[in-house]
């Protein structure tokens, strides 16, 4: 079982030395007779090579080699997904290096988008041309509901990264030669995605239209401390300070209404309320405790926002009312996370500094909030600020 090397790229030669190598090592015959050989492909300086065949042997002496030829494109999405839910219980389900939402929007992708196309698949046969080609199927007709509508991008960013993983994931395990996924890019998008910013009137208008509905009070917090809707759901009684004006954010709630911790610990933060908020807080105490002494309590969580047995609400389970509420408040369609959105680019255009918005909405990144909530309506020049108000002011005299 000694083996050799082939070189592979010889019609390159003339240029300068062999860099591709197929390692060969024989493995013997299988029952039928049939000589069995394991091949490799390595890309490098001949001695690399021949330091890579070594090791190669070494391992099929010790029987750790992978019988990488019988790996499917599913094999390796369970292999990895597996790999990652053995990290969250190290590391804790609130605080892995992945989040188990991530890892449950992996499988819905893997199964709704990639098994069915290529989950038979073996790995190594596997082409950078034919992932191109799927993925471009799948963003021009991959949709469920209405696949004559494209994917968006960032779904597609979403899918391309579930293969990347799996193939990365095969290829550390040495299930195939190379990792297809390497040169593996999506169009670029053009500009960034179109967020509905509202005015201080819109947002007023907005919550007034929610008065008399149990998304009043949510609505109003999203629209004037930024919060994340599961973060707004996930908010108990002691960390609501009535007194100092301040909501304690902690938590978030999942979508299947667990819990979960901020990615960072810049997501936990103190965030001020004006007193008419603190003021509907306490009315709103008073009437659920009132509520939760006449019907039997299933979950003792002490939510602020929460059933009247006590469980927390699904995250999902507010659309109906929410669209309603917005077709009341006559200001078009828009989605609860673009108050925050709203909240954050109306800071910076009242010349707040980023440091500080940032800090409001929970972000590691200073850059990531210039990035997504500073838009070129906020980049104006003083100058053509100060200029555009002088043709206003004699425009209307």
């Amino acid at each position: 079982m000694k083996g050799y090397l082939k070189p592979r790229d010889r019609r390159r030669r003339k240029a300068g030395p062999c860099l591709t190598w197929q390692l060969v090592l024989p493995m013997g015959y299988d029952s039928a007779g049939k000589r069995k050989t394991l091949y490799r492909t390595f890309r490098g300086k001949r001695r690399d090579a021949q330091a890579a065949l070594d090791a190669l042997r070494h391992e099929v002496r010790a029987g750790t080699v992978a019988s990488a030829g019988d790996h499917t494109f599913a094999d390796g999405v369970r292999a990895y997904i597996a790999s990652r839910q053995a990290d969250a219980q190290e590391f804790g389900r609130d605080r892995a290096p992945i989040d188990r939402d991530s890892v449950d929007q992996y499988r819905f992708l893997a199964e709704t988008y990639l098994l069915a196309r290529i989950g038979a698949r073996k790995l190594r046969e596997v082409r950078d041309y034919e992932l191109r080609e799927m993925l471009d199927a799948i963003r021009k007709h991959g949709r469920v509901r209405n696949p004559a509508k494209p994917l968006a991008l960032e779904t597609m960013k979403r899918i391309k990264s579930v293969l990347t993983s799996v193939f990365k994931y095969a290829h550390e395990r040495r299930w195939v030669d190379h990792d297809v996924t390497t040169g593996l890019k999506l169009a670029k998008r053009r500009g960034r995605p179109v967020y509905r910013i509202l005015s201080v009137d819109e947002a007023a208008a907005l919550i007034a239209a929610a008065r008399g509905t149990r998304l009043h009070l949510v609505i109003f917090i999203a629209a004037v401390s930024a919060m994340r809707r599961g973060e707004i759901l996930a908010l108990t009684w002691d960390a609501v300070d009535l007194e100092a004006g301040l909501l304690h954010v902690r938590k978030s709630l999942r979508r299947d209404s667990t819990f979960k911790l901020p990615k960072t610990d810049r997501g936990i933060r103190n965030l001020a309320i004006p007193p008419e908020v603190a003021d509907l807080l306490r009315a709103h105490k008073r009437q659920q405790y009132e509520i939760r002494e006449t019907v039997p309590q299933m979950a003792d969580l002490d939510l602020v926002f929460s059933n009247p047995d006590g469980r927390p609400w699904n995250p999902n389970s507010i659309g109906t009312l929410y669209n309603r509420i917005c077709r009341d408040s006559r200001i078009g369609r828009v989605k609860l996370h673009e108050l925050r959105h709203s909240l954050a680019s109306l800071l910076i255009a009242a010349n707040v500094d980023v440091p500080t918005v940032a800090e409001i909405l929970g972000h590691a990144d200073e850059a990531f909030t210039m990035h997504q909530y500073v838009h070129p309506v906020h980049r104006r020049h003083p100058a053509q600020i100060e200029l555009v108000r002088q043709i206003a002011e004699r425009a209307t005299k």
